[in-house]
């Protein structure tokens, strides 16, 4: 493993994200409005790297930023709204990485359709492993969303999050065809929740994960799974 310093940080990970939910006052319409709400959030970013949750507020990201708190509330109503537009960037990058990854092991190796190919414990262990090496990748975003989640802002996010990921994993594999359409949305929940407590447990010491707990969780995903079967 590098250093975190030589990790790539969320932003760096994939194409610039900016954040849509109700974490920022509104919805930045002009590109230099948009720069500054990412000038914002990279310096966010860069002190949650160096100090966790702990050493993020309002006046420290608007000093990080060289812009002025007045500025920063224009889009942050406050620390609380930071730290979930952070959450909603990381997890959309890391979402849409590990969605990749699945459609590639539907599709096959060589690109064509091969339904069946796959099945469901294949689909959740790829994108297990593909979150995985996004949270190695974003050292940051570790220290941020599976470190310290006392903020409520936080907690309801995460919440909301893995129902909505949840729904998406259910449709994904009936229309994959590896999971009937009467399957219980429960299920799903389930192992969307397990996964995250997994992760939150595989960082527990630290941005470096324990790859046999790690292990261990997928198969204890798969034992869940195999209980319904």
């Amino acid at each position: 493993m590098t250093r975190d310093s030589d990790h790539q940080s969320a932003s760096e990970a994939g194409d610039e994200v900016t954040p849509t939910s109700d974490a920022l006052r509104h919805a930045p319409q002009q590109a230099r409005s948009r720069r500054r709400v990412e000038q914002i959030l990279l310096a966010a970013e860069a002190l949650v790297a160096q100090g966790g949750l702990e050493a993020l507020n309002t006046r420290s990201v608007a000093d990080a930023a060289r812009t002025s708190p007045a500025t920063l509330y224009q889009y942050f109503a406050d620390r609380d709204a930071i730290i979930v537009a952070l959450a909603e960037r990381g997890i959309q990058q890391r979402d849409r990485q590990a969605f990749d990854d699945v459609v590639e092991l539907l599709h096959g190796a060589e690109g064509g359709p091969e339904r069946g190919r796959a099945d469901l414990a294949e689909m959740i262990s790829v994108s297990l492993r593909s979150c995985l090496r996004f949270y190695v990748d974003n050292p940051a975003f570790v220290r941020l969303y599976l470190h310290d989640r006392s903020s409520p802002a936080l907690i309801a996010f995460v919440r909301e999050r893995n129902r909505a990921l949840a729904v998406g994993m259910r449709e994904m594999a009936i229309n994959a065809g590896v999971l009937p359409g009467s399957a219980p949305d429960m299920a799903a929940d389930m192992i969307i929740g397990i996964g995250d407590y997994i992760f939150q447990y595989v960082f527990e010491t630290g941005t470096e994960p324990n790859l046999d707990a790690f292990e261990e969780g997928v198969r204890i995903i798969h034992a869940y799974m195999h209980l319904g079967s």
